[in-house]
């Protein structure tokens, strides 16, 4: 599951957990909690959260994944976070 970080024009940094995508509606960017076996916004999705598009600087996308060792009788695991940025940019 991706986590995105929303930074705003007033300075402020918004933590949008829960939400798996994004997209522009209209005037609002819109983030969506994907239904469980889907990859796309559809109409199983639910809206988390939505934003004035003109009001986002950036939106950071978290994407943490999990490294398993190949040994069977290590129990370990490593996280692995990657990160995206987006730039959006208001005319």
């Amino acid at each position: 599951m991706a986590r995105f970080t929303v930074s705003l024009t007033d300075q402020t940094t918004e933590l949008i957990p829960g939400a798996d995508a994004y997209k522009q509606e209209g005037s609002m960017t819109t983030f969506f909690a994907l239904a469980e076996g889907r990859e796309t916004i559809d109409s199983w999705s639910s809206r988390v959260a939505s934003y004035r598009t003109a009001d986002i600087i950036a939106i950071r996308s978290s994407a943490a994944s999990v490294a398993r060792s190949t040994d069977p009788d290590d129990d370990a695991s490593t996280e692995v976070e990657t990160d995206n940025v987006t730039e959006l940019r208001s005319a």
